[in-house]
């Protein structure tokens, strides 16, 4: 009823909003807890009555600034808007645009940027220069965001949805998008982020899927609005201590992620990289859970179909990896996978050789972390000193089991290196599998029997599954020009230089996986492996 009386009140209507204000204040603070689906209509009145101020002081409309085209260096508008200071002085072109915008009742967002339907008369200007004197004596509505922390564990959740749902309807505003409710969406994050876990994750799903919905928008300029909103937001959580086993991080940056994977607009992902590389590093020793969002922003860019995006983000994770690895698997282990996932990504490049070269450099890197024990629990198992290869090894005395930490941790690398042996470009291929092959003769002597079962039958048995079953397609089926690997190549030089290297770890840790080319029931692949016809062809 307040929204609605306020559309269609004539001009001019100052002295009844005077006396409105505190009533409306007056109603939200003693009623908030009760409001429910109401919040609607008081905020939308704050919203309107917030957007006559800035009429009555001659300031430029929000569809001024989102006119503004987006600069190369990438800068958002959130850095032009501090560089467009509102107009105190009321000049009478400044007013006649008041009083048109008044007339024609475009206070209420929706018509701003339209031509005037009515000419303003000496009279109404009159009144109108009376009027504005009076709006200025009207007090502040800002402190209904500010006592939002005083609303209970279901009001502010009412009050969140209505927030978001009047700054929808202002940003999708065709003629004149408004961000004065989107402003005050990133105050009542900040003030509310102390709530207990139950309501902050209630109250930052209802964020999140706003965030994601304006990030994705067709305007542009409102895109990167809220997206530069978010930063903002994510900056101060940041400061923030984490509680422990509360991914309270990770939720914060999940709209990042989303409209990373859904935005089809090449500025919104730049800007988002942009942002991620701001926290990392100005915020870094702060990143926890975090890190898991991160690598999957950057996994996401690397497969991105434009270069700037893909060199931009490597070059992120580059930094990450040579300066603040021990950040990234402090907090749990799980992150270290999602950093071998995202750099095995990066080895898959299309624009830039070196860029999957230094990727795959990188994961040998995080391999010698893994088996010095650098990374999670494996701290506590006290690595030797000075590994012994395979000499005098035995299947009781592995660091590394068959167990699923121990799986999580290596199997994405070696199987991500392992893949590597089938890509088009022979140079890949050759340091993919000397990588791999290196990392499994330095650190094999910390595994234990059943972890080389395991590696051996899926990681690299699989490089000649093509030889061994018929049914599977070579993949020199295609051509090369067509970005398959050529069959007699890959058959002749790839294949025979991995068999070759298979042999030799079984010669090298021979007192280990000796078991494994017997005749027991678990090593029957392996066995048949050895007696394949095919591979014994490659072997000549």
């Amino acid at each position: 009823m307040v929204s609605k009386s306020l559309t269609a009140a004539p001009f001019p209507v100052v002295e009844f909003r005077q006396q409105m204000e505190p009533a409306i204040v007056k109603l939200a603070e003693e009623e908030g807890n009760y409001l429910q689906d109401a919040w609607e209509h008081i905020l939308t009145c704050v919203s309107r009555f917030e957007h006559l101020h800035l009429l009555g002081e001659g300031a430029p409309p929000d569809a001024t600034f989102f006119a503004f085209p987006q600069t190369e260096s990438g800068n958002s508008p959130m850095a032009k808007s501090n560089s467009v200071p509102a107009v105190k002085e009321r000049t009478p072109g400044k007013l006649q645009y008041a009083a048109s915008a008044v007339i024609r009742g475009s206070y209420d967002g929706s018509g701003v940027a339209g031509k005037a339907s009515n000419t303003v008369t000496s009279e109404q200007m009159n009144n109108l220069i009376s009027n504005l004197n009076l709006l200025e004596q009207v007090g502040d509505m800002s402190r209904i965001f500010t006592r939002s922390q005083r609303l209970n564990s279901e009001a502010i959740i009412d009050f969140v949805k209505a927030l978001c749902k009047v700054s929808m309807d202002e940003l999708r505003s065709p003629s004149d998008p408004r961000v004065f409710s989107l402003t005050k969406i990133v105050e009542i994050a900040h003030y509310n982020m102390n709530r207990i876990r139950l309501v902050w994750s209630s109250i930052w799903h209802v964020l999140s899927d706003f965030f994601v919905a304006i990030g994705c928008s067709d305007n542009l300029s409102i895109a990167i609005f809220a997206m530069d909103s978010l930063r903002q937001l994510s900056m101060k959580f940041l400061e923030r201590e984490e509680l422990a086993n509360y991914n309270f991080q990770n939720e914060f940056m999940k709209p990042f992620v989303v409209v990373m994977r859904k935005s089809g607009a090449v500025e919104i992902r730049e800007l988002i990289i942009r942002c991620v590389s701001q926290m990392v590093l100005s915020r870094v020793n702060s990143v926890k859970s975090g890190w898991k969002s991160m690598f999957m922003i950057f996994t996401t860019a690397a497969h991105d179909a434009h270069k700037n995006i893909v060199f931009l983000s490597f070059e992120m994770v580059e930094k990450i990896i040579r300066d603040y690895f021990p950040h990234i698997t402090e907090t749990e282990t799980t992150t270290f996978t999602d950093c071998v996932n995202c750099l095995v990504a990066f080895t898959n490049s299309k624009f830039e050789k070196d860029i999957s070269l230094q990727a795959i450099s990188f994961l040998q890197y995080c391999a010698r972390k893994l088996a010095e024990g650098s990374v999670g629990s494996s701290l506590r198992r006290n690595p030797p000193s000075s590994p012994q290869g395979g000499k005098g090894g035995n299947h009781d005395s592995g660091k590394f089991l068959e167990s699923d930490e121990d799986l999580y941790s290596w199997f994405p690398l070696l199987a991500g290196l392992s893949e590597l042996s089938f890509d088009p470009r022979a140079e890949i291929r050759k340091v993919a599998l000397k990588v791999l092959f290196d990392t499994l003769r330095n650190h094999g002597d910390h595994f234990s029997l059943s972890l080389w079962e395991r590696v051996f039958e899926s990681v690299l048995f699989r490089i000649f599954d093509y030889v061994r079953h018929d049914d599977i397609d070579p993949p020199g089926e295609h051509s090369a020009d067509n970005g398959e690997v050529d069959q007699e190549s890959w058959l002749y030089e790839t294949c025979s230089l991995a068999l070759q290297l298979v042999v030799d770890l079984f010669v090298n840790f021979y007192k280990t996986v000796n078991p494994l080319i017997s005749n027991e029931p678990t090593s029957k692949a392996s066995a048949k492996f050895f007696s394949t016809s095919d591979i014994r062809f490659c072997a000549c």
